[in-house]
């Protein structure tokens, strides 16, 4: 060892060849050193040494937490004080004081401690809800590594169903648990890194704060802690490209070794030293290995090269050299952007150079010099690289001022709005935030933050004022005076007539820094971003200013606003145009008071002047029209003042468009006209004065739900109204509204028929009623009843924090029940189209796809809780009556009475057996008869209602007298004749007691809905009490027109709600009894309840309207019906239109379908609604259990939906090609009009349905409806046909090769999850409700055969002609839909030879079936049967010669010598057939079979001839058998008997014919199904083997895609039903097919008793 060390240092330089360059740390070392140092200069160098240490270890986790990062550890911080060391030379070194130099070298080592992530860090940031948010932007990242990592921390849902065994599962889920450590890593890195330099801050002032060993640390240095601050300062600059910063840190301040520091040179130098650490040494050399090349982000790829292209690097105190030879574009880009930021740094630092350098340096800070820059070896200009496109600020103005992006007139107030509502609920929740570190709690629910601090104490008001501006001067208004109308001509060339606009808020103000980002045209509040994030969703602000200012100068060239902050600055303002002063913003600070000597109040208040000349033509806008008539002799003199007022009138109504359900006031007030227009001549001697109130015009009608608050005076904003019905302290108590657990509310508007909802989910307040159905919002034409006006299709109101954005298409409301829908929440916020007037497509399909659905969900949750707590209160209420009248019973009982107890009991027990519901409709009953006597407007009620009110289930006498006969009329009875007149009485008093007993009970949500319901009712009363019959007013029957609608109103809210909660699988997910799901006598539904209760009520209205002939109500009749009633048609009279009410249609007892036609594919759809007969639904409500009942059952339907269609479709005189004679036609109204319903075509698309029917051309449609969906729809085989055509088409027209279709009845197993693939198109023929969309499966075939076949077939030319695409069976199938056509051929002709055995045998049944039913009809139409023929000829001659002489012997043809062969055999054959008729009625008692006939059950006859000559002779009129009498047939003589054999025994002759009479059965009812079932199982067969099992389709059916079912099953069972569903398919190919069958057509024999029938 001594000789190496000896061998090394032998190769040392003396010290005087030696240079070693004077460092920083040198410097500090010096000043310990020196002879004259002070205890402070060695403290200093000591604490350093120390401080590095730890600093140092614990840096070296910054690789730990960032692996894929470049190096922030000790190599980092000494490179950084390596390029300040060359920048600032020897020289200016050894001027640094010792303070300086121990902050550099401090500041150096802590700037990047924020690099390194604690435990606690982890866990702090995984809870912020900014790191969610990250998690989501970074799904949408351009970056695939960080998106993929999102991607995998998102995930939760693993499936290894296809690993083999546990072990390879437990593998696979290691291995994601891996990605998710590294992806968590990752974006734990990527969140940390942006924020870093504030958590070095953060980090270093809690270290000195905080009592810990760093804290100790720093504390033993004897260092004061406002140095350690000042660093955390310079550690918090340096992550930030803002010069200004620099401001932040003093220039210098009393250093601790007797000298000074400067912590902004400080700042600076490290700012510059670390942007110059772009040496190649930047990463690990083993970042790669232990990262992952999939964990390494394409940043970091680009900043790898970054470092390695640099060639040269070389920093002095004049010159600051760099060349680079980049290998990608990218990289070469990022490296000149860096370059050229740290030039410009360089330059503003040389400007200040004086304020931020120590006074002993001279000199300035180096230039930068980036050259050359080559990529890939070519040199490459520097200001070409960064060259990319660009639009001036000016333009873009220009643009927005200019462009008219914004649809509406008036945006620029829904814009001013936006900004005051911002203001104010940063302010509330400021306050709020106090609040809650006061002791209330914080919650993300609007009503409670309202208990909590009231929102209506944050108003906005909006003052509306008649003014003129002086041209060229914006700031000078001042009213208009009657002086200024005098000289109205000359008054207009020096001043502008308009609307001054304000809006004033008590909002968080504007400060300094506010105005800063307001002149950022777009910018987001990130400087409140943090505070933002606190606040509950639904209290957040919109997110941006700026572009929204940008519209006011579409109505001015500036505007102005004065605003105060809490914290005291005040500022008046000038917003300029670019078109005007550039765009500058003018900023004067204001004192505080006003020139009235009133104190500004805090908030803002922006007002803009608005000219005349931005009022909207009468012909847009009628809003604010005075009416004034244009012949007034002063009509032009106030076109500029009545143009203004016009304008100030449609901003106020402006305002109102514009609010969506508010939570906080937002009030308006117009500012009358001056005084001195009062009686004002304008023209002399025109004796027309001016007044103030001829610009009296009145408000608007309200037709939205959530307005503005109209001031009549400034006063009454003292005392204002909670802005938001959230808010009621009764909405938990009220009958009408409610809170459910999760934070969701409802209220029922009965004086509009709506239902409001709060989702607390979906953050979303909605509307649900009738209007977009019922479309009747216009006013009709009442002096032409007969031709309707049309009103503009109404469509749900879309709103984004109270503000209005757009209309929604019916394609993104789905749900017509959703009228209006204001989202409070910012799901929405991104995809809002520039001018915040509509939705991008993305945002639409998230309205369609997200929200709608929450909603839907909220909304059914909401009824299926009104129901069941309204049941609740019934079953108190019903307790407490059945109490009280029991104790009511028992002081009429004396206690002597020993079987007291006992008939309380038996009381008690008749009580309880009454249903539920019948105690609702006697306690809303009782209530409604309590209130009209305490109206004197409701005396004639009765009348109107005198069918609804005859209702009574519990007080009927024969109840009452049951109930009550056991009690004593009275305890003291004189004599026996006084006890009838005394058990009246009694009856009448114990009545009344019970009725009290009733009116006592509180309201519940069923009783409160029916009195709205009577108030609107009332309306109606009213309104025919004084309307004139003879000649009623246009006003009265107005009038009457809106009582009708109202009352359909509530009848459609009802109905509606109905339907909806038939969709509810279970709504409270925790109790499946709800009545909405599972109605029952002792849980019933309350919607359904009270849809009947509408419907009595209508039908009570109905029977006034047609039994009042006394009092001919005219138009006023014909209204009412307008307005309440449908056409319908019933199944047992299609030929006569009903009129019905919604409440009627949707009586759980009664069904219907709808019927659709239209003339061509071109002509619009007409629609019908049809009730059915309960037979017909039980059918549909039929599940049967095995394939033959399916099969069987599937016919039924099919036939009974085809019957139904060809009916509606022959019903000529009610459909609209036909007009002759509708009965039940209103007068002078065509069809047209009737098949045009509204309401019709809504419940086509709106209720589901159970069934699709449709004729041959699709022209015609059937859809039987119901309120409950079904898991799948029966369609008819004409109906499937259509689909298979349109599947056809779409394959030829598109590569179409996977689809999804409606799941078809009797295959709910294969309903799939919503969720699958998109990919796989989804094809749906004719028009259903959403709700069965839900309902699809996909199909187990593709468009193309797995391999080309050809279908054998006998009859080989048959399909050569008539196939329907021409293939011939020696051409090869490649489609499935060429497969299908060719099907059609063997079925017909029962040619083929795939077809088994069994298919010829019912042929050949069939065969002898007709022969043995038509002996003599076939033989009269074909060869005549020799043996036959000799046998009717021989008892012919016999009969003749025995005396067959009849009284008609000239017309009965058995009497002719020589009748005609033909006409004698089909005499015979009709003879036959009575025979065969009068036994098959005789045997109609007989046992019916449980099955239709197979053919295999047929029996023949067991000796023909036999039969068929005893046949012969009854037609003959021989007795046959004993039994017969002789006067009336002749006897059967020798010379008819010889060889002629013949059944002489009834009963054995009965019987043969009983085997006819079931082959004609057979043949005529089962024959076609039983072929139609041998040829479908036949091909199912075949295709199982040829096609199923070779398609590659079929394997993943059975695996890969099983588990997108709904509900998993076998696989067995899976493939059983795949192959069910290709029978489907099958059989409706061939169904409408004629088959081989059908030449053994008997018709004729249609009245022959059968002893099966189709239902």
């Amino acid at each position: 060892m001594d000789n190496d060390s000896k061998r090394e240092n032998s190769f040392y330089p003396s010290h005087s060849d030696v240079y070693i360059p004077w460092t920083i740390e040198s410097q500090l070392r010096a000043y310990a050193s020196h002879p004259q140092a002070t205890e402070r200069h060695e403290i200093l160098w000591y604490s350093w040494k120390q401080i590095k240490r730890w600093l140092s270890q614990m840096l070296e986790y910054t690789l730990a937490s960032f692996p894929a990062y470049s190096l922030h550890n000790e190599t980092h911080c000494q490179a950084i004080l390596h390029n300040i060391e060359c920048l600032l030379g020897e020289p200016e070194i050894r001027k640094l004081s010792a303070t300086n130099c121990f902050v550099i070298l401090v500041s150096v080592y802590l700037h990047d401690i924020g690099m390194v992530i604690t435990y606690s860090d982890r866990q702090d940031m995984i809870q912020s809800a900014s790191f969610s948010e990250l998690i989501d932007e970074l799904r949408n990242s351009p970056n695939s590594v960080l998106q993929q990592a999102a991607a995998e921390l998102q995930e939760v849902n693993y499936d290894f169903s296809k690993e083999p065994d546990e072990k390879a599962r437990m593998k696979k889920l290691y291995e994601k648990k891996l990605k998710v450590f590294d992806s968590m890593s990752l974006i734990l890195g990527e969140q940390q890194r942006k924020l870093h330099a504030e958590i070095s801050e953060q980090r270093i002032k809690k270290w000195i704060d905080s009592p810990s060993k760093l804290q100790a640390g720093f504390e033993l240095t004897q260092i004061p802690m406002r140095i350690f601050y000042r660093a955390a300062v310079c550690a918090r600059i340096h992550g930030d490209s803002d010069f200004t910063l620099l401001e932040k840190c003093p220039q210098k301040d009393g250093g601790y070794a007797h000298d000074w520091y400067h912590p902004r040179f400080i700042a600076a130098l490290l700012i510059i030293g670390d942007g110059l650490d772009l040496d190649n040494d930047r990463f690990h050399p083993f970042m790669e290995e232990y990262s992952g090349a999939d964990f390494i982000t394409e940043t970091t790829v680009v900043h790898v090269n970054k470092h390695r292209s640099i060639q040269t690097l070389q920093i002095s105190p004049r010159r600051i050299e760099i060349s680079a030879d980049c290998q990608t574009a990218e990289a070469l880009r990022t490296l000149c952007n860096e370059i050229h930021w740290l030039e410009n740094f360089l330059k503003n630092c040389n400007y200040s150079w004086n304020e931020i350098a120590p006074d002993n340096f001279s000199g300035s800070l180096p230039n930068i010099f980036l050259n050359p820059i080559r990529l890939n070896g070519t040199e490459i200009p520097a200001e070409m690289v960064t060259t990319r496109f660009a639009i001036s600020q000016e333009k873009a103005f220009s643009l927005l001022q200019g462009s008219r992006i914004y649809n509406n007139h008036f945006t620029f107030l829904r814009e001013l709005i936006q900004n005051a509502c911002d203001a104010v609920k940063l302010q509330y929740w400021e306050d709020y935030s106090s609040s809650t570190l006061a002791g209330n709690t914080c919650s993300a629910e609007p009503q409670k933050a309202n208990a909590s601090i009231a929102l209506s104490k944050y108003p906005i008001f909006i003052y509306l004022s008649v003014k003129k501006q002086k041209r060229g001067s914006a700031s000078e208004l001042s009213d208009i005076t009657s002086e200024d109308l005098k000289n109205i001509e000359k008054l207009k060339e020096s001043y502008k007539f308009g609307v001054l606009l304000e809006v004033q808020d008590f909002g968080i103000g504007i400060s300094k820094n506010d105005i800063k980002e307001i002149a950022k045209v777009g910018t987001s509040h990130a400087r409140q971003k943090n505070f933002i994030q606190k606040m509950p969703p639904w209290l957040r602000p919109t997110g941006h200013f700026g572009v929204g200012l940008q519209s006011l100068f579409l109505v001015c060239n500036s505007f102005k606003c004065i605003t105060k902050t809490r914290s005291g600055e005040c500022y008046d303002m000038t917003f300029h145009s670019r078109m005007n002063q550039d765009g500058y913003i003018n900023v004067v600070p204001h004192p505080g008071i006003d020139s009235n000597g009133n104190v500004i109040p805090y908030g803002s208040c922006f007002s803009v002047f608005v000219e005349e000349t931005f009022k909207e033509s009468h012909e847009i806008n009628m809003d604010g029209w005075a009416g004034i008539d244009p012949y007034r002799p002063d009509y032009e003199k106030l076109r500029s003042l009545r143009r203004s007022v016009e304008l100030m009138l449609q901003l106020e109504s402006a305002v109102d468009d514009f609010l969506g359900e508010m939570l906080f006031p937002i009030c308006t007030y117009r500012y009358p006209l001056d005084s001195s227009l009062e009686l004002l001549e304008l023209v002399p001697d025109s004796d027309v004065f001016l007044t103030r109130s001829l610009f009296d015009v009145p408000q608007k009608q309200a037709s939205s739900s959530a307005k503005a608050v109209h001031l009549k005076k400034r006063s009454d904003a003292n005392a204002l109204p909670p802005s938001c019905w959230l808010y009621s302290s009764s909405l938990e108590k009220g009958p009408l509204s409610g809170v459910l657990e999760n934070g969701s509310a409802y209220l029922l508007d009965t004086d509009k028929a709506q239902l409001r909802i709060w989702s607390q989910e979906a953050q979303t307040f909605f509307i649900c009623g009738s209007q977009r159905i019922q479309d009747l919002t216009h006013k009709q034409n009442l002096q032409s009843l007969n031709s309707k006006q049309k009103s503009s299709k109404v469509k749900t109101r879309l709103f984004i924090k109270g503000l209005f954005i757009c209309d929604c298409s019916d394609s993104w409301i789905s749900n017509t029940f959703i009228q209006f829908i204001d989202v409070k929440s910012d799901a929405l916020n991104p995809y809002l189209q520039m001018n915040r007037d509509g939705l991008t497509a993305e945002g639409s399909q998230y309205l369609t796809n997200t929200l709608l659905p929450l909603l839907t969900e909220t909304l059914r949750i909401v009824l299926a809780q009104i129901s069941q707590d309204t049941v609740d209160k019934l079953e108190l209420c019903k307790q407490d009556v059945i109490r009280k009248i029991c104790d009511e019973c028992a002081l009429n009982l004396p206690e002597s009475d020993s079987f007291r107890e006992q008939k309380l009991a038996v009381i008690k027990l008749k009580l309880e057996g009454q249903d539920l519901l019948d105690y609702c409709r006697v306690l809303s009953r009782e209530k409604l008869m309590e209130a009209t006597k305490k109206q004197k407007s409701c005396d004639d009620l009765d009348k109107l209602l005198s069918f609804y009110l005859s209702e009574n289930p519990l007080f009927n006498p024969d109840f009452l007298h049951d109930l009550l006969k056991d009690i004593p009329a009275t305890s003291n009875q004189q004599s026996s004749e006084d006890v009838p007149s005394l058990s009246e009485r009694f009856y009448q008093t114990m009545l009344e007691r019970i009725r009290q007993i009733f009116i006592g009970q509180p309201d519940n949500f069923a009783i409160d809905f029916l009195f709205g319901v009577f108030q609107k009712v009332l309306c109606v009363q009213d309104t025919l009490s004084n309307t004139n019959p003879k000649e009623p007013e246009s006003s009265q029957l107005y009038m009457l027109q809106d009582a009708a609608f109202s009352v359909q109103q509530m009848a459609f809210l009802c109905a509606m709600a109905l339907l909806e909660v038939g969709q509810i699988q279970d709504p409270l997910h925790d109790d499946n009894s709800n009545g909405c799901v599972r109605p029952s006598k002792d849980k019933p539904c309350i919607w359904a309840h009270l849809n009947n209760q509408m419907e009595n009520i209508i039908k009570s209205i109905n029977k006034f309207f047609e039994s009042n002939t006394t009092f001919p109500l005219g138009d006023a009749s014909k209204i009412w019906h307008e307005y309440a009633c449908i056409p319908t048609l019933s199944w047992d009279a299609l030929s006569k239109i009903r009129w019905d009410s919604i409440s009627g249609i949707f009586n759980s007892n009664r069904h219907f379908a709808s019927f659709s036609t239209r003339v061509s594919s071109n002509s619009k759809w007409r629609h019908m609604l049809v009730e059915i007969s309960q037979n017909a639904w039980d059918l549909f409500e039929e599940s049967p259990k095995t394939e033959d009942l399916c099969n069987t059952h599937w016919h039924r339907l099919n036939q009974w939906c085809q019957s139904l269609v060809e009916q509606l479709v022959n019903a000529q005189d009610v459909s609209p090609s036909g007009r002759e004679n509708t009965a039940g036609r209103r007068k002078n109204e065509d069809t047209d009009e009737l098949w045009d319903s509204t309401v019709i075509r809504w419940m086509v698309h709106s209720i589901p349905s159970v069934a699709l029917a449709s004729d041959a051309r699709g022209m015609n449609r059937l859809n039987v409806l119901s309120v409950r969906a079904k898991s799948t729809i029966f369609k008819d085989s004409r109906m499937i046909n259509l689909l298979l055509d349109r599947l056809k088409h779409s394959s030829e027209d598109h590569p179409v090769e996977r689809i999804q279709l409606l799941t078809l009845d009797g295959l709910s197993a294969l309903n799939i999850k919503d969720s699958v693939s998109s990919n796989i198109t989804s094809i749906i023929r004719g028009c259903v409700s959403a709700e069965n969309k839900k309902n699809r499966m996909l199909v187990a075939f593709g468009s193309s055969l797995p391999q080309a076949i050809t279908l054998s077939t006998a009859n080989k030319g048959a399909i050569d002609k008539d196939s329907t695409d021409g293939t011939s069976n020696n051409s090869h199938i490649t489609s499935v839909y060429q497969l299908f056509d060719v099907l059609k051929e063997p079925y017909r002709t029962g040619d083929s030879d795939f077809l088994p055995k069994e298919a010829q045998y019912i042929l050949n049944v069939c065969d002898r079936i007709s022969t043995q039913a038509e002996p003599f009809f076939k033989n009269a139409n074909t060869d005549i049967d020799d043996a036959l023929w000799n046998r009717i000829v021989h008892v012919h001659q016999c009969f003749l010669s025995e005396g067959g002489n009849s009284s008609y012997a000239s017309t009965d043809i058995r009497c002719q010598k020589s009748p005609d062969k033909k006409q004698l055999l089909k005499s015979m054959q009709t003879a036959y057939e009575g025979i065969l008729t009068d036994a098959g009625r005789s045997q109609q008692n007989a046992e019916e079979q449980d099955s239709y006939p197979k053919w295999s059950d047929v029996e023949f006859l067991s000796d023909p001839e036999k039969f068929f000559n005893t046949v012969i002779l009854q037609i003959f009129s021989y007795g046959v058998f004993p039994s017969q009498p002789k006067g009336f047939f002749l006897p059967v003589r020798s010379a008819v008997s010889q060889n002629f054999i013949y059944y002489d025994n009834f009963q054995a002759y009965n019987d043969e014919i009983a085997k006819i009479l079931k082959g004609i059965n057979y043949l005529h009812y089962s024959a076609a199904d039983d072929y139609e079932n041998t040829f479908v199982k036949a091909v199912l067969n075949w295709w199982k083997s040829e096609i199923w099992s070779k398609d590659f389709c079929s394997t993943a059916l059975l695996h890969e895609r099983a588990a997108e079912l709904r509900v998993p099953i076998s696989e067995e069972d899976l493939e059983r039903n795949y192959l069910r569903q290709i029978e489907f398919f099958i059989r409706s190919t061939v169904s409408d097919v004629p088959s081989a069958v059908s030449q053994f057509n008997l018709e004729r024999w249609a009245s022959v008793p059968s002893k099966k029938k189709l239902f």
